[in-house]
């Protein structure tokens, strides 16, 4: 329930700038954050912006987040297929 809070917080007050860097470290937490708005992969850890799973879902979600992802996955199929379905190319 605290995550559900916090992560609440911190999308609907603009305050992803200020994730701790726990949190920006945290598989689960980036995971819902960029489910929720895919730009949010900017404040992840480098750690997860080059993380298949966590990618994909923020680039289904807003196929610009494909912009902070790591370069090794800009590459890839599914990714760069589900960021530009998700912009209607």
């Amino acid at each position: 329930m605290q995550l559900l809070l916090t992560l609440f917080g911190l999308i609907a007050f603009g305050r992803a700038s200020y994730w701790t860097d726990a949190q920006a470290k945290d598989r689960q937490f980036v995971l819902a954050a960029v489910s929720q708005s895919g730009c949010l992969l900017r404040y992840a850890d480098p750690s997860l912006t080059s993380n298949h799973d966590i990618v994909l879902a923020a680039v289904t979600q807003n196929g610009n987040a494909l912009l902070y992802a790591d370069p090794s996955l800009t590459s890839k199929h599914d990714i760069v297929l589900a960021a530009v379905t998700q912009n209607g190319y």
